[in-house]
């Protein structure tokens, strides 16, 4: 009798456990059905439960592409653009400038071929020698106030000689057309980034800037002169 009030006992345990698991059950059941319920009252999702597309503005991927377009358009960034600019500059003029200048003695010193693509060439150098100084040394660096000052008389270079003498001469003056489509954005974008970046100072600039545009048209002459001494010896 013992034994079998035990196995009782154990039977009616398990039995209650089960219906109280059943019962857990039906309270869970009962309780998405609810939550289903609600879902159907609330309707359609609102705008902002939307999921994000993969190019929403606020998506990673977003970000990285705007933290490449900040890189791209950035000082340095500017600086190499504005290497290749001033080659390409110079490369118009080292064709057709030579010959030209014959033409409008009055106006510019002829001056030979050997000679002004030595100097040109010897321009193109010292902007490729800035451009890397600016980026390896940084902000308020030697390098910085050479290429910026460099920009400064390349945006100069623009008015005088190109435009004047255009409009002066009524006849193109080879290197307008680099000097107002290319030299003249990419001054303006240099110089721009330079003092929202903070690479220059304004006051500072106001000193160095035009020392170097000064020490930029003194040492023409001297190339020029470099460049004859070199086709002579040639």
């Amino acid at each position: 009798q013992c034994i079998w009030s035990l196995t009782s006992c154990l039977t009616f345990g398990v039995q209650s456990r089960r219906r109280e698991a059943g019962g857990g059950r039906q309270e869970a059941g009962g309780r998405r059905r609810e939550a289903g319920g609600g879902r159907q009252e609330a309707g359609p999702l609102s705008p902002l439960d939307w999921p994000l597309p993969r190019e929403s503005i606020f998506s990673p991927r977003f970000g990285y592409s705007c933290s490449k377009r900040k890189m791209f358009m950035s000082f340095v960034a500017f600086t190499w653009i504005f290497v290749l600019v001033v080659a390409a500059h110079n490369l118009e003029e080292a064709i057709w400038l030579p010959a030209w200048s014959r033409t409008v003695v009055r106006w510019h010193q002829a001056v030979g071929y050997t000679e002004f693509r030595f100097a040109v060439i010897v321009m193109t150098l010292v902007a490729m020698i800035s451009a890397w100084l600016a980026t390896v040394q940084g902000r308020a660096s030697l390098g910085a106030y050479l290429v910026t000052g460099y920009a400064l008389a390349m945006l100069l270079n623009v008015l005088f000689p190109h435009v004047v003498a255009s409009l002066a001469l009524r006849r193109y003056m080879p290197g307008t057309a680099t000097a107002v489509l290319l030299n003249l954005p990419v001054t303006i974008g240099l110089l721009l980034r330079a003092f929202r970046e903070g690479y220059v100072e304004p006051r500072a600039f106001l000193i160095f800037g035009p020392m170097v545009v000064i020490g930029i048209v003194g040492s023409i002459p001297l190339l020029f002169w470099m460049g004859r001494r070199v086709s002579a010896r040639g």
